[in-house]
């Protein structure tokens, strides 16, 4: 039977093929039969492929199908078209083949001769039975016959939707050049990936054949190829003002000319004779169109201010500049003028019809501006030495190849310019997302706008966002094709439908709709989307090759919309390759994801480190292809669930949301639209660090329906047992954002569980991400406030081994009260951020955790808790935890350990690269030739190890701390430990307390021990301002077990808190079980003698990482630009680490060119020889300096190991360092141009010209104005600074009641508030343009106290303008005279004990932190009298007083003691009770404990009595204290009570 069947399909091919019997040669082809119409019954003479059937069945090429059909529609096959391809060709070269049907497949002999002549690749094709596309057969046809047949006779340059990488472009260019192939329509459009019908290839093959048959056609230029963003700048686009900004920005930064310690926070040039410049090299655009808009807030620029599109050779495409105070577009006078203010610019430019379009403030510049022919590569912003400027950028895009792409960036209350509008059409603030974009386009009932473009055809993607607040207001958007609708929405109470009346999705008012129309020209079909969801797909409304425009219309009520783009989409052959899912493994494994690489800003922190450089390169989130090879690296390796991060818009949503921010372009324009979504799910966590509502009503009206919306009623988003899963960042933030009580967020809790059953869920899992924390109690509140479970998003520095991951998640979930899902993370190597590289977890141990959760922690659990664990996390390569595959480190590694692990599959064979090509297309962003300049932090500077020992400790000296065996201890001169627990932990004995030492006397800490294990040793040390240990004051090294004492030393220099006095240091040798040994600890002081040369640069020290090196009379320095190696020198640079060149130029225009491996530099334009090449050091070129500064013309000084560099000052420069060198503390008169002395500002402008702070008042992210000055950090003590000046000249719009505020905080009142506030009424709205000085008596306030930390000026309340002349707050040298007096006597009077029999029940005299503990007085049964009460907090519980020691004097004390229990309440235990003097002495030092006592729960109340005395050299300081302070137990703060304090000076 199949026999049968397959003879009658060959003869049915023979039959559509034809026998084939003619010759041919260079002179064409022979025709073998001849046609006449009405041969075939489905060919009718009317359609336009009847010529061609008649030629293809003349020559021979193509018969009937049978009973006189041709089937002009039926799909052709593979084989056919080999089948054709072999018999042209054979025809043509008058081969005569004999070819054969009767192989086990009728084509395999055409096939072979394919291969064996070239047409075909051996193996090019699985399948030769499945329809050949059309980018296949042409690849197949044109090599029928030689190129030299195929002349060009078309003008064609390009095929419009088929990129130029397909690996048949080539090919089919030729075709087109030659006139076979055309296109479908005006623009040439080819579908390359659609089917080709036999009436199709008739026609080709005929054209290849007969030359006189070829097209002669002119193609209308499209030239779109895919649409991305170059630079999306959403806030203030560069930074100026600070060396970190020129390394880490995606921009170059020029500031040779600017002062880097201004604190300018935009490109600010206030010297007339020299510029300042941002630039960024962009990708390479040659044709087709391209959008510049940015907001700016521009002062001064009346000249020399440019913005500039330019080449690679700096030839300018695009520049708009300033000059005689107005601005030119390519030297045509637009007729704006500049002035101070915001300016909301755009420029569209045509590259192919050379002409741009210029819109300023909302109003089109009606001027001819033309273009020349040139590439745009870089973007140039600056000010140049015409003129002065100071601009912050409050918005910079630039885009290819949008048709429309109208974000609305212009003034509120500006005309839609740019569109066709009938009725009322206006912009209005929305809000809505976190950017400056905050206008959309407002419709009255009746209102209908437009928005015209050119013709296009092929793959065309519209979306806009629209609002409908209310139920009355309705209305529609259509894309459309001249005035007949395509595709259209209909939007009203009761829904969103399609025109005719088809219902879509349910409308929600009050929420921004996501309307999206994907439509196909060719297919005449068009896909809508609503909120990145699928709703169906349809024929267009009426038929249209092309669309040209988009309407959006208002029918009843107002209507508003905004982000509407319209551009083409293209498909590559190279597209990334299907996923192939390893499917269901019987697990839920989520995947943490952190969105903060669309716009490129971020990339900056670790493009320096070859080693952390992505697969899929620097890419960008918002392209769909970067989601899909995301989506295929997860799911082919076991990921179920993307975990995302989603961030709301502002820090307290009063407003709908647009976008949220961050993850807006990774999940809504990337994942929502990636080809591959389907195959995987995502769910999300609220990363709520700023809190963003605060009640169930705003949560209500805002979050909770937005989320439904866009996430829970999508079909991709997770869900457990048919309940929708959620996680919370910050636990206290979601219990403040609903009353901050545990009823508060369970009733919130409750709302959505019951609210969410509305859609068909069951309700809700909010999951709490579990804060870092280890203690029941955190638990037990999240369990109160309805908590599902909890989860750790990473185990910090703990994931980086096996044994700390499985501790750290055992005692989190051993809290008893939630389920604990378990995490699976890498460590936390934030080199990006930190400039210091931690270990990750090794791909071993990284199994090895995942072996543990599957089998033996996951078992513990039942139902959806036994399946369901946590990956973290994919791409945080900033803050340092990363498993999304790197080719420097882990490579796919993680990513297979899961495979393996928990989906069992051990074929990594899918884990493929993206080719070059591939990764070009998913990202163009961050510029491929600019790479920030930093340590590597692989190489470790030689450690100089001093053996000056200022402090020694023995084993004697040692004491345990916590989880060691009864019998660790000190034996034969060692202190041995032992620990079966794991984290054991040694101190310096209390009775032996090294002596307090200023940890800047300390540059080594030399540890001689030996353990049983490899491990981390982890040193914590406490100082005086912190006197608990913590993570952030300590040093991890890894230790490696052997039999041999090993000196391990730590330089202290690599923790920044390693800062004041040192008063405790702690040793954990490991961190698991196992036993150590440990001889010494040693603090060694700083050796001279090895001290290596030094660089002072105008008197500053250059101080990098590794130490300057002097060889052949040469001095050699790391060129560290975290160590201002450049900003100091004020060098301008240029890093690119993969060329290794490094461009170096100074203020006078001199430059040096260094390449990494050469011994010549480049020097003001000749090349130098160099005594050695050029190197690296952990990544930084080593620079000559010698030779450096002699070809620079930097002058300079050897004296000893001392490098002195003058660098030549203008008069500009020197006059403002004499202002500098004068300033007063707390005086502010802004006398430099350009420096505000620290001010920060928000919502105003702010710039400093001719001896006054500036500024416009500008609207807050709520849509008022609210200007504000912020100070920078003071510390000005209160008592003595008690008057503020403040003299401002002012312009305010308000009529009545406006005012000067100035807020202050304190030491102790750390937020603004009303009460720390000074308000000053204005007679006026205006001061008629004269200074009035207002002073301010601040002892008016008793809120003004302690130690004044900070200042908050408002100059105004509405719209309007200031400058301020000066603020000073001035000390009163009358009090401060009177104060002294009084200081003196109460010195005089010595220590004083306030109620230390606590019988004043009023006056607790004894305090403490009140984070640590609470300390109150009670009645004690035992005594039956008053005590004091300590109930613990924290972990070490003080209780002090206020003291005043008189030198070289002996205190006898005593006191009462009663420990009561720890935190969790246990009592079986006995802690060690110490006394504390607090005072500072001659080395510096202010702890000064001393152990007098041991007890337990048990022992009641005892007696304790001890004596200290007080060094004769110390001075008083306001923080001296007498204080206790009992140890922790168990991990645990004590609770105790004290009472009968005495103290008796000797």
């Amino acid at each position: 039977m199949k026999k049968k069947v397959f003879a009658g399909l060959a003869a049915s091919i023979y039959l559509a093929l034809g026998a084939f019997s003619f010759s041919a040669g260079a002179d064409g082809f022979a025709k073998t039969g001849t046609y006449t119409p009405g041969l075939f019954r489905d060919v009718p003479e009317s359609e336009w492929y009847a010529s061609s059937v008649s030629a293809a069945y003349e020559l021979g090429f193509m018969k009937g199908t049978g009973e006189s059909l041709f089937s002009p529609d039926g799909n052709m096959t593979v084989s056919e078209a080999v089948t054709i391809a072999a018999r042209v060709h054979d025809a043509y070269h008058a081969k005569q083949t004999a070819f054969s049907q009767n192989g086990a497949h009728w084509y395999d002999d055409y096939v072979s001769y394919a291969v064996e002549n070239g047409i075909i690749e051996k193996n090019m094709f699985g399948d030769y039975e499945k329809p050949v596309k059309r980018s296949e057969m042409a690849l197949i046809f044109s090599k029928a016959v030689p190129d030299s047949f195929l002349s060009a006779q078309n003008a064609v340059e390009e095929v419009p939707d088929v990129p130029e990488t397909n690996r048949y472009y080539d090919r089919l260019l030729m075709l087109y050049k030659a006139g076979v192939i055309m296109g479908n329509d005006e623009f040439g459009t080819f579908l390359p990936n659609n089917n080709i019908t036999r009436a199709e290839a008739a026609a080709i093959i005929g054209r290849i054949a007969l030359p006189e048959a070829r097209l002669k056609r002119t193609l209308t230029d499209a030239n779109y190829g895919d649409a991305y963003y170059l630079v999306n700048d959403l806030s203030s686009a560069f930074r100026t003002g600070d060396a970190g900004s020129a390394i880490l920005s995606p921009w170059f930064i020029d500031k040779r000319f600017s002062d880097s310690s201004s604190g300018n926070t935009g490109l600010s040039d206030f010297n007339p004779s020299e510029k300042v410049e941002v630039w960024r090299d962009i990708d390479d655009v040659k044709n087709g169109l391209l959008g510049f808009d940015f907001i700016a807030d521009i002062q001064f620029g009346t000249d020399g201010l440019y913005f500039r599109l330019t080449d690679d050779t700096k030839k300018a495409l695009m520049s708009l500049d300033t000059k005689d105070g107005k601005f030119y577009l390519n030297g045509v006078d637009t007729g704006v003028a500049v002035t101070n203010g915001t300016y909301y610019v755009s420029v569209k430019m045509d590259l192919d019809k050379h002409t741009a379009d210029l819109t300023v403030n909302g109003q089109k510049i009606e001027k001819d501006f033309t273009l020349p022919d040139v590439t745009a590569a870089r973007l140039y912003i600056g000010s140049d030495e015409k003129g002065i400027a100071y601009v912050i950028m409050r918005r910079c895009d630039l885009y290819k190849d949008y048709l429309v792409n109208e974000r609305f960036m212009m003034p509120e209350g500006s005309e839609l310019c740019g569109w066709n509008v009938t009725g009322e059409a206006l912009l209005a603030r929305t809000g809505g997302e976190n950017s400056d974009d905050v206008n959309s386009a407002r419709l009255s009932h009746g209102a209908l706008v437009r928005k015209d473009f050119n013709k296009i055809s092929g793959k065309v993607v519209f979306e806009s966002f629209m609002l409908f607040p209310t139920a009355e207001d309705t209305g529609y958007v259509s894309l459309n094709s001249g005035d007949a609708s395509v595709a259209k929405f209909v939007i009203n109470a009761d829904g969103i439908f399609k025109s005719g009346g088809t219902k879509l999705r349910r409308h929600v008012n009050n929420i921004w709709q996501t309307l999206r129309i994907e439509a196909d020209t060719v297919a005449g079909k068009a896909l809508y989307k609503i909120n990145g969801k699928k709703v169906g797909e349809f024929a267009f409304d009426a038929p249209a090759s092309t669309v040209d425009n988009i309407t959006f219309g208002a029918t009843a009520g107002t209507v508003y919309f905004d982000d509407a783009v319209v551009f083409l989409t293209h498909e590559y052959d190279d597209y990334c390759p299907t996923p192939k899912p390893v499917g269901d493994d019987g697990y839920d494994t989520w995947l943490n994801i952190c969105s903060l690489w669309h716009d490129g800003s971020g990339w900056g922190a670790v493009t320096a480190f070859p080693d952390i450089e992505p697969v899929l390169g620097y890419y960008d989130e918002g392209i769909p292809e970067l989601a899909d090879w995301e989506i295929k690296f997860m799911v082919e390796n076991g990921i179920d669930v993307q975990h995302l991060c989603w961030y709301a818009p502002t820090s307290d949503v009063k407003e709908p949301i647009k976008k949220p921010r961050l993850n807006y372009w990774s999940l809504h324009e990337g994942f929502f639209n990636a080809k591959y979504s389907d195959m995987m799910k995502f769910a999300f966590m609220w990363e709520n660090n700023n809190t963003d509502v605060y009640s169930l009503e705003q949560f209500k009206k805002f979050l909770w329906p937005y989320w439904i919306e866009y996430y829970f009623t999508d079909s991709r988003y997770y869900t457990i047992d048919n309940q929708i899963v959620f996680t919370v960042w910050s636990y206290p933030n979601f219990r403040k954002s609903f009353g901050n009580t545990d009823e508060g967020a369970k009733e919130a809790i409750n709302f959505m569980n019951e609210d969410i059953k509305k859609y068909g869920f069951d309700g809700v899992k909010v999951i709490f991400f579990d804060y870092h924390k280890q203690d029941a109690g955190t638990f037990q509140t999240m369990a109160n406030m309805g908590a599902s479970a909890a989860y750790a998003y990473h185990w910090q520095q703990d994931g980086n081994k096996y044994e700390t991951t499985v501790a750290r998640l055992e005692r989190t979930a051993s809290n008893g009260v939630l389920p604990i899902i378990p995490t699976v993370s890498v460590g936390f190597n934030n080199l990006g951020w930190s400039g210091s590289r931690k270990p990750l977890i090794s791909l071993n141990d990284h199994k090895k955790v995942l072996e543990y959760i599957k089998n033996d922690y996951l078992p513990r659990y039942e139902g959806w808790k036994a399946k369901t664990l946590v990956v973290s996390t994919w791409n945080e390569y900033g803050e340092g935890t990363y498993v999304m595959p790197c080719d420097g480190l882990h490579g796919f590694g993680y990513l297979e350990n899961v495979a393996e692990v928990i989906s069992g599959k051990t074929d990594h064979s899918d884990n493929i690269r993206p080719t070059e090509n591939q990764k070009a297309r998913l990202g163009h962003m961050y510029p491929k030739s600019k790479t920030s300049l930093k340590r590597w932090d692989i190489e470790q500077p030689e450690k100089i190890v001093s053996e000056k020992v200022i402090y020694k400790a023995s084993a004697e000296d040692l004491t345990g701390f916590m989880h060691l065996t009864d019998t660790s201890g000190v034996y034969d001169g060692l202190f041995k430990g032992v620990c079966e627990t794991g984290d054991p932990a040694v101190r310096i004995q209390d009775e032996k307390l090294f002596a307090p030492t200023n940890a800047s006397d300390i540059v080594n800490i030399r540890i001689r021990m030996r353990v049983s294990v490899d491990s981390l040793c982890d040193v914590f040390f406490a100082t005086s301002d912190s006197p608990n240990y913590s993570g952030d004051k300590s040093f991890r090294f890894d230790v490696k077990a052997g039999s041999e004492m090993v000196d391990y030393v730590i330089d202290t220099s690599t923790c920044q808190e390693w800062k004041g006095t040192v008063t405790a240091l702690r040793i954990d040798p490991i961190t698991g079980a196992g036993s150590f040994e440990i001889e010494s600890v040693e603090f060694l002081g700083l050796d001279e003698s090895k001290l290596p040369y030094e660089v002072y640069i105008d008197a500053k020290k250059y101080a990098p990482r590794f130490a300057l090196e002097e060889r052949n009379g040469e001095f050699y320095a790391p060129a560290e630009a975290d160590c201002e190696f450049f900003a100091r020198h004020n060098f301008y640079f240029e890093w690119n680490r993969r060329t290794g060149i490094l461009y170096i130029a100074t203020e006078d225009n001199k430059e040096i060119t260094f390449t990494v491996g050469s011994d010549k530099a480049l020097a003001n334009g000749k090349e130098a020889s160099l005594k050695e090449p050029v190197t690296l050091k952990d990544g930084m070129p080593v620079l000559p300096l010698k030779f450096l500064y002699d070809s620079l013309g930097i002058a300079y000084t050897v004296d000893g190991k001392k490098i002195n560099v003058t660098l030549n000052k203008s008069d500009f420069d020197k006059k403002r360092d004499e202002i500098i060198a004068n300033r007063v503390a707390g005086e502010y008169e802004f006398e430099i141009p350009g420096d505000s002395e620290g001010f920060r500002c928000g919502n105003t402008t702010m710039f400093i010209r001719d001896g006054a702070l500036c500024g416009t008042s500008l609207k807050n992210s709520e849509g008022w104005y609210d200007p504000l000055l912020l100070s920078p950090a003071l510390s000005l003590d209160a008592n003595y600074y008690n008057k503020i000046t403040i003299s401002i000249k002012y312009d305010s719009t308000r009529e009545q009641g406006e005012s000067l505020q100035v807020f202050f905080t304190t030491d102790k009142s750390t937020n603004w508030n009303g009460d720390n506030c000074f308000t000053i009424p204005y007679e006026n709205k205006s001061s008629n343009g004269k200074f009035i000085e207002y002073t301010i008596t601040c002892t008016e306030n008793a809120a003004w106290s302690g130690t004044i930390t900070g200042l908050r000026i408002d100059p105004l309340s509405a719209l309007g303008s200031y400058e301020i002349d000066y603020i000073r707050i001035t000390e009163d040298q009358e009090l401060k005279a009177k104060k002294e007096k009084e200081q003196e006597e109460f010195l005089a009077r010595g220590f004083e004990l306030v109620n230390g029999d606590a019988e004043d029940t009023k006056n607790v005299a004894f305090f403490n932190n009140a984070s640590d503990s609470v300390i109150t007085i009670v009645k004690d049964e035992d005594k039956k009298s008053n005590v004091y009460q300590n109930m613990a907090i924290a972990g070490y519980i003080y209780a002090r007083q206020k003291a005043v020691w008189t030198p070289g004097k002996t205190y006898e004390c005593s006191v009462d003691f009663k420990i009561l229990s720890n935190k969790e309440g246990k009592t079986d235990f006995t802690t060690q009770i110490f006394f504390n003097a607090r005072y500072t002495d001659a080395d510096g030092g202010y702890e000064h404990a001393k152990k007098i006592g041991e007890l337990s729960p048990s022992d009641g109340w005892k007696t304790l009595k001890f004596s200290f005395t007080v060094p004769e050299e110390i001075e008083y300081h306001e923080n001296d204290e007498f204080s206790f302070y009992v140890n922790p137990a168990e991990n645990q703060g004590v609770n105790y009570q004290f009472d009968n304090v005495t103290v008796t000076i000797k």
